[in-house]
């Protein structure tokens, strides 16, 4: 059951766990307007009523998820992490308009950075995820 405060998101369940992600990639511009967390650290723009404070405005890796890039095999991959409780509940359709909306704004540096930094600093717990594998980066553009 979805809550309303989540309704503006069509598929998010109430489960916070994408805002409780210990390693989260700040490029420098994003790190002027949120600062930095510390590890193990849930969000600090959690409020207590579980609302994200900075929705609007949040950093591009939480307007991504539940789909994630990373590098397999040499190739940027398109993911959708399987933990994720709202990824049964949207379509294919759904996360291809997501995928293509993400790569009209998104740079190769910024890319390279994000896949970087989650590739040095990914929490153990994390390696032993699940995900689907959804399409190359820019497969069809």
């Amino acid at each position: 059951m979805k809550l309303e405060i989540f309704d503006y998101l069509p598929y998010c369940q109430p489960c916070l766990a994408c805002c409780k992600n210990e390693n989260i990639y700040l490029s420098d511009f994003e790190k002027q307007f949120f600062g930095t967390k510390t590890q193990g650290e849930n969000c600090h723009n959690l409020m207590e009523d579980g609302k994200c404070s900075i929705h609007s405005v949040r950093p591009v890796e939480c307007r991504i998820f539940p789909l994630d890039l990373k590098n397999i095999n040499g190739k940027v991959k398109w993911v959708l992490w399987n933990s994720c409780p709202a990824t049964t509940e949207a379509s294919s359709k759904f996360y291809e308009q997501e995928m293509s909306f993400h790569e009209s704004y998104l740079t190769d540096e910024w890319i390279t950075a994000y896949i970087k930094h989650h590739e040095e600093n990914e929490p153990q717990k994390y390696s032993n995820m699940n995900f689907t594998v959804m399409r190359n980066y820019k497969e069809n553009k």
